[in-house]
């Protein structure tokens, strides 16, 4: 039987032999009758500074049955945590050149969108406006240093994405169901695995860099059309239906179908599909609110 323990304390340094005997303890076996026992999820408690710890949530599994009724913070565990459900995927396609697509922006929705597309045998060109992540990167260092901007290449626009090179990547606080699954795909291609049972998973900017150049590999490896410095400047259009796109060369690029992936900061992108009578919705968004006191969010929202 397999079970699910919640908020399990753990003292800094503590062995292993040490926490499955509490884990044994707290569901009131013994510690012989525990086959398995699986860290799923870790956040540090500082609460108390002389009492730091982790608070640890353990998938385990027994040779018997519990007794009912189950202790509190215990649970029947059908599946694994680490086993997360997965997007649906595309069906394979056998002949390549009946399925093609365009992804215009190698930002995080690029990427994956390339990468689904690809591995269920579309013939993919993935169009970045910006430069590789680690030309980027000095682009970026110019603009920090002495001011100079490069358009096409700056913390908006370039391989990885606006998150690449900011705060974007710390960690999510979105409950999606397949979240884990995304961070499973970063581990793929060589995030850290603890990442998967973090509370608040970090990737780094050092990380995420050799993580993209990694995926960007995998791509052509698998025979995408990869092109950086190419940007998308219209969509071609005919009997109502996006039939491709032209970049900024005048070259027209074909596929059957074409995903926009370009970012919050693609402005010229959003007026051209404005002008073209396409239907655009904005995309909502959080605000931080703070009030000193209860009354203040009546007569007033305060903002902090």
């Amino acid at each position: 039987m397999r079970y699910l323990v919640r908020n399990v304390a753990v003292s800094l340094g503590e062995d292993a032999g040490a926490t499955r005997r509490k884990l044994a303890r707290t569901v009131g076996i013994a510690h012989e009758a525990l086959l398995e026992v699986t860290l799923v999820r870790k956040s540090l408690d500082a609460r108390q500074k002389r009492n730091i710890h982790f608070l640890c949530s353990f998938e385990i599994e027994t040779t018997t049955p519990l007794r009912q009724p189950l202790p509190e913070g215990v649970s029947e565990a059908e599946t694994s945590q680490l086993a997360p459900p997965r997007p649906i995927e595309l069906p394979l396609t056998t002949n390549r050149n009946d399925r093609r697509a365009i992804v215009v922006g190698a930002g995080p929705a690029g990427l994956f969108a390339a990468l689904a597309l690809v591995e269920a045998g579309w013939q993919v060109h993935l169009l970045e406006r910006g430069k590789p992540v680690e030309a980027r990167m000095r682009d970026i260092g110019r603009l920090r240093s002495r001011g100079e901007l490069d358009p096409e290449s700056n913390i908006c626009f370039g391989e990885g994405g606006a998150g690449t090179y900011t705060d974007g990547k710390l960690y999510t606080r979105i409950k999606h169901p397949y979240l884990r699954w995304v961070l499973a795909e970063f581990v793929r291609f060589g995030a850290r695995p603890d990442i998967l049972v973090d509370a608040h998973p970090h990737l780094g900017t050092d990380k995420l860099v050799r993580i993209v150049r990694n995926m960007r590999d995998h791509l052509l490896g698998l025979g995408v059309d990869y092109r950086f410095a190419c940007r998308v400047d219209d969509l071609l259009i005919a009997d109502s239906k996006v039939r491709g796109v032209r970049i900024a060369s005048g070259e027209e690029i074909t596929a059957e179908q074409v995903v926009l992936a370009t970012g919050h900061s693609a402005r010229d992108t959003y007026q051209r599909l404005e002008q073209l009578g396409i239907a655009i919705e904005a995309k909502a968004f959080a605000i931080g609110v703070r009030a000193e006191h209860p009354q203040q969010l009546i007569d007033g929202i305060q903002f902090g």
